[in-house]
């Protein structure tokens, strides 16, 4: 059929062409694919535009605060989830698309078949994924090709193949589902599941077919080619089968009567009642007062007969969770319970306030009838308001016993505050949740992008909010969740009213942009009433300090091409089980070690020696000899491990007073091994009796000797004074070292390195503006200040209030407060350094002065 339009006309009855103008209608498939494509647009732009801004924020940050912040495995999340997640909520959007605009009661009436309507689906929903992969793979393409790894290679066969043939599988099920479910978020969990299920018989299959057994343990080897076309026929068989039963539900669900599910009509009846009275037949004298539901009354149970399936399954997660946490200590589990799975659940019950109203379009409905907005937003709110605070409130008491039963951490005041801010937490993501119900008109679009947006919000929030104190996270939490409450308020009446794009947008966003700008000045007000008074004198003199020359002799016979090797770095190694060492081998080690002059930690490692030096008879099996080595063999090695501890230490000292040493070497090297050195000459004086009886135990061939040989390796420790000058030179020189790296990484440049101190960053990764960077360097000098004074007047002693004071001034410099710590095995939080080991040692010379003395 033709139809010739009124310009074509015109121009014909003016002479200027004497052939009309013949424009064919399309088809009815083409009609279905364009009905379905204008369906799928708002979530395929989402999609597109979502994962440009994500690649391009990724490879920025990288590319901006380096590969700390986005690893490469980041590009690599996002290029296989993007695409899955479009194959997840397509279908549902697709075919719930279908019931929010009544278009499927609309095709029931015309005399078309079901296939067509289902293969329209399937190809829009095939060629809106294909599109996306190929888009995320060509943004995944060029932000690992410009800002990550120029030279490795992107994207293999071995990586593509997997991602298409399990995005076409997860496209299948959530065909399947979404014909065979009406509600798009059931459509969803049934989708998830039935992945889970399909994934899990294809692994045990192809174990199976190349294995030979579907439990199997061992390694996969790669399939024969014939394997490989087996698996492949098998996989399109898979396929072939799902586009049936996409073809059978799709039947079932196209010759139904309606879609139109009950809740509006039990609404639309309880209103009815109030507004126009009961239906004919029946007075209204007939019916008690008492028996006419209120309109607040009807709404409440309205609301929650269609959201109580969401708050069941949300109370099930939360129960599950708690239960997580009560039954098992695995920290990842416990990590990615709470910070996965009780979010999704508070932010799907935002989602779920008006998703009702909007899916059977009630809002026009509800404002004819003169209820006011602010009824329907209480009433929409309150039950689902009720269920994420009870959540709340469940795993903050969860946490508490937990935190109450443990052996490792007791409830204080901090704790206490910390479960008030998970609640406050967990309750602005319901009302993010609630706000971004509002912005999109169709529910599993609001799905797919709500996650990406409060991800993206929450992001700039925690960077805010990680500098503050817990103590003070909650003022401002609070105005944050009333911001966003008052713009679920707010945009009721504007809903009610029918309005939707630009309008509800752009209030929106206004409103989440005063709850960030609330965070910040919250966190800018923080910062400037914490910021530590400003000492530009006493850092100047500081950076002008130079060390001091003390000689060679000061610290002995020491060669000036010393070569440290990283083998003798402490990193909290494991101890060597002794119960596999081979002995005459580490006796090789030692010997050579004690006769190397020009490196040190050459021939035997740190761990080797440490194990030597805390060796002890009563100690577990695997960290004892065997029963053939006798007791003169390991004091022996015992007393070698204990002078080469001390050399090496020396060596260190040495370093950091006259070659200018790092501090992390003096804290992770010299400082450990000579507490364990001091701890193994210590056990060795108290098992031989030196106290009492100076000459030894007569249990040896020589005792004098080796009584002679104990004096002298306590004379190797060295002296209070050599040590106070290492440690103050040492920290002057880091100091200097810090701020010339701050010289070089100016502000105004683009990319800036993280700031270290001693080895560890004391600003968090994510300070572009630089505020943690001023607020640490104050910190900073007031640490270095403190722990000069200390070393220059005397050492404090464990627990007093002095060496409190110098545990909060450096922890106040790094971020992490009580878990952040630098040498680790110094028996002291960071560089502070207490009294106790000196008597310790001053015990020890009283004891070889008395031995010498004798001999």
């Amino acid at each position: 059929m033709s139809s010739i339009s009124f310009h074509d006309r015109v121009r014909e009855s003016n002479g200027e062409y004497q052939v009309a103008a013949v424009r064919r209608r399309p088809g009815v498939f083409f009609s279905l694919l364009w009905k379905d494509a204008r369906l799928a647009a708002p979530m395929w732009t989402v999609a597109m535009l979502g994962t440009a801004g994500l690649f391009l924020l990724a490879a920025m940050l990288r590319w901006y605060l380096g590969e700390w912040v986005v690893e490469r495995s980041a590009f690599s999340a996002l290029w296989v989830l993007l695409p899955n997640l479009i194959a997840l909520g397509l279908p549902a959007a697709l075919i719930s698309g279908e019931n929010d605009d009544r278009t499927l009661d609309w095709l029931r009436t015309i005399p078309i078949s079901h296939r067509i309507v289902v293969a329209s689906k399937m190809l829009i929903s095939l060629a809106a994924w294909l599109t996306v992969l190929v888009w995320t793979s060509l943004w995944f393409a060029i932000s690992h090709a410009v800002f990550v790894f120029r030279d490795t290679p992107i994207i293999t066969t071995d990586e593509i193949a997997p991602l298409i043939g399990y995005g076409l599988a997860l496209l299948g099920c959530g065909l399947i589902a979404a014909w065979w479910v009406r509600r798009p978020i059931v459509a969803i969990l049934v989708t998830a599941a039935m992945i889970v299920a399909v994934s899990v018989f294809a692994n045990l299959g192809v174990r199976w077919m190349l294995v030979g057994d579907a439990f199997s343990k061992y390694p996969i080897p790669d399939p024969t080619t014939g394997q490989l076309m087996a698996i492949y026929i098998i996989a399109a068989l898979t396929y072939a089968t799902m586009v049936g039963i996409c073809t059978l539900l799709g039947r079932r669900r196209f010759t139904g009567a309606t879609d139109e599910s009950s809740p509006q009509w039990l609404l639309s009846l309880s209103i009815s009642r109030l507004t126009h009275g009961f239906p004919s037949g029946r007075s209204l004298a007939s019916f008690p007062t008492n028996a006419r539901p209120t309109a607040r009354k009807a709404l409440l149970w309205q609301q929650t007969r269609q959201t109580g399936w969401v708050m069941i399954l949300a109370a099930i997660v939360c129960v599950a969770v708690c239960g997580t946490w009560l039954t098992t200590e695995d920290s990842e589990a416990r990590g990615y319970s709470a910070g996965l799975a009780l979010p999704a659940a508070q932010l799907l019950l935002g989602l779920m306030v008006f998703s009702g109203d909007r899916r059977h379009s009630r809002w026009l409905f509800l404002g004819e009838r003169g209820i006011s907005s602010n009824l329907i937003w209480w009433t929409r709110l309150r039950p689902i308001l009720a269920v994420s605070l009870s959540i709340s409130l469940l795993f903050a008491l969860t946490l508490m016993i937990t935190r109450t039963t443990s052996e490792r951490l007791d409830p204080n005041l901090p704790d206490a505050l910390s479960y008030m801010v998970i609640i406050a937490m967990f309750t602005l993501v319901m009302f993010m949740g609630t706000c971004l119900g509002q912005w999109f008109t169709r529910l599993p679009i609001a799905i797919f992008a709500s996650p990406i947006l409060v991800v993206l919000w929450f992001y700039l929030a925690l960077w805010l909010l990680q500098s503050l104190p817990e103590r003070t996270v909650i003022v401002w939490l609070i105005p944050s969740v009333a911001v966003f409450a008052y713009s679920t308020w707010r945009l009721t009446p504007r809903i009610l009213e029918g309005q939707r794009g630009v309008v509800v947008w752009g209030r929106g966003l206004s409103h989440a942009a005063i709850a960030m700008g609330v965070l910040f000045v919250g966190s800018l007000f923080q910062w400037l009433i914490t910021l530590p008074p400003a000492m530009p004198q006493w850092r100047a003199e500081m950076l002008l300090t130079s060390g001091p020359d003390y000689g060679s002799s000061e610290f002995g016979e020491m060669r000036e091409s010393l070569d440290i090797k990283d083998s003798i770095i402490w990193w909290e190694r494991p101890i060597v089980p002794l119960s596999r060492v081979d002995v005459a081998e580490l006796q090789n080690k030692l010997s050579k070690e004690l006769d190397e002059q020009n490196e040190i930690g050459r021939h035997i490692a740190m761990e080797q020696v440490v194990t030597l030096l805390l060796y002890d008879d009563d100690s577990q099996d695997a960290n004892r000899f065997p029963e053939s080595v006798d007791r003169n063999t390991i004091e022996q090695m015992q007393l070698e491990s204990i002078e080469i501890a001390l050399k090496w230490a020396n060596a260190i000292r040495y370093e950091a007073s006259w070659r200018h040493s790092s501090l992390y070497q003096l804290l992770e090297v010299a400082e450990p091994l000579e507490r364990f050195a001091v701890q193994a000459l210590t056990n060795f004086a108290f098992r031989h009796d030196y106290e009492h009886h100076p000459t030894g135990e007569q249990t040896t061939v020589e005792p004098t000797k080796q009584a002679k040989r104990f004096a002298n390796l306590v004379r190797q420790i060295p002296s209070s004074e050599r040590r106070r000058r290492s440690r103050r030179q040492s920290l002057i020189h880091e100091y200097q070292q810090f701020h010339q790296q701050l010289q070089w990484d100016h502000p105004s440049k683009v990319h800036r390195s993280l700031p270290f101190f001693a080895g560890f960053s004391i600003v968090t990764r994510l300070d572009p503006l630089g505020f943690d960077r001023i607020r640490a360097v104050r910190h900073l000098d007031i640490a270095v200040r403190l722990t000069l004074r200390s070393l220059e007047r005397g050492l404090p002693r464990w627990s007093t209030a002095e060496h409190e004071e110098l545990i909060e001034a450096w922890r106040k410099v790094f971020p992490g407060g009580r878990s952040a710590r630098i040498g680790g095995l110094t028996g002291e939080e960071f560089p502070v350094f207490t009294i106790n080991s000196e008597e310790e040692i001053s015990e020890l010379r009283n004891i070889a002065g008395t031995l010498l003395g004798n001999d």
